[in-house]
Parts: structure tokens; sequence; C-alpha cells
């Protein structure tokens, strides 16, 4: 026989359960999609968080992202945090270091209470600017190899299948003119020899 206090924490246990309902799906991406960087040059991308309440519930509160990208063509320079979940180092806990070669791992934790995360926060945001070095010919694709993520509260949030992104590396412009009209001139001494 089940006691009535076990029986009352079972049923506690229940209705909590119920009340919390579904997990909240988000989803994330890289902005731009597809970007493209001469060999040498630096590159922006904003990771994207989207599918948050506008100015209410649900808002982020914490994430952990492990980002992989070719790291035989792209290295990373720099990570710069988006602001959304409070000011980074005042407001919020956070983390971005390569854990592997071509993986990134990204972090950050909200110390802000969920009202304050509710009224900053709008329904799609960039949690993150990575910059990455473009250092040899040819696409190096980015993707979301971990992708964990909370509510205020600190409730999971569902991660929707991530989209990938990619950056091209190549040529600079200057480098294809000069190109271009080096084959230019030696399509005119061709003519000329068989003349």
């Amino acid at each position: 026989m089940i006691s009535p206090r076990r029986l009352a924490s079972i049923g506690c246990a229940v209705v909590s359960l119920v009340a919390a309902g579904p997990a909240h799906a988000i989803s994330l991406s890289f902005l731009p999609t597809e970007g493209s960087v001469a060999l040498g040059n630096t590159i922006d991308v904003d990771v994207i968080v989207s599918g948050l309440g506008a100015s209410g519930s649900p808002s982020l509160g914490d994430f952990d992202l492990d980002i992989a990208y070719d790291e035989t063509l792209l290295q990373l320079v720099s990570v710069s945090f988006g602001g959304l979940l409070g000011t980074p180092g005042v407001d919020t806990l956070n983390h971005a270091s390569v854990a592997a070669p071509g993986l990134l791992d990204l972090a950050e934790v909200s110390l802000l209470a969920a009202f304050t995360l509710d009224a900053l926060q709008p329904s799609s945001f960039a949690l993150a600017t990575l910059s990455f070095t473009a250092l040899d010919f040819g696409t190096s694709a980015l993707d979301f190899a971990e992708a964990l993520a909370g509510d205020a509260l600190g409730a999971p949030l569902l991660v929707a299948p991530a989209a990938s992104g990619a950056v091209r590396i190549v040529p600079e412009p200057a480098t294809l003119l000069l190109a271009g009209a080096g084959l230019a001139v030696l399509a005119g001494l061709r003519g000329r020899v068989r003349s």
C-alpha cells in the first residue's frame, strides 16, 4: 500500500510535469549562410538563434555549442559574445575555446533574472560573432556538432535541426584581373605566332 504522503508527492510530480508542458523549440543558424573571403583575409560569421518569444517568454538563459569547421582552410581568430544574455563578463559567464582541431566550444550563461531576459531579447539575435582567417582555397562547412540551450529559468529548450553554413575561400579580385590580363596577353601572342 502506498502511503498518503508518497501518493501526494507522486501527484505533485505529475502535476508539475503536466504544467511544464512540452519544451519550446528554437533554431540555430549562421549569417551569412554562405560567405566568401579572399585568401589571407578575415571573415565574420554570426551565430544566430531564432524562435524565441519577442520581448517575452521563452527567452534564452544559457547555451553550449560545439561548432565544427575545416581547420586546414580556416583559422579562428576571435569570438565576440552578442550581449543579449547580459553584458559579457558582468551579467554572464562565457567560454570560447578550440576544444579540438576544427571544433569550437562556445558557451554562455546569463546571471540576469528571467523577467529581465524576457524584456531584453527579441525573437532572433546573434549569440556571438566568430572571426576566421582564410588559410587556403576551398570551401569549409560550418556545422553545429552539438547544441544545448536553456530558457531564462534553466529549463531545457529543444534545438531544431540546425542549419549548416559555409565559407568559400577565393582569390582576391585583383588577382583574378591580373590572371585574366595575363591570359589575354598569352592569347594575343599565340594568335601572332600562328599568323
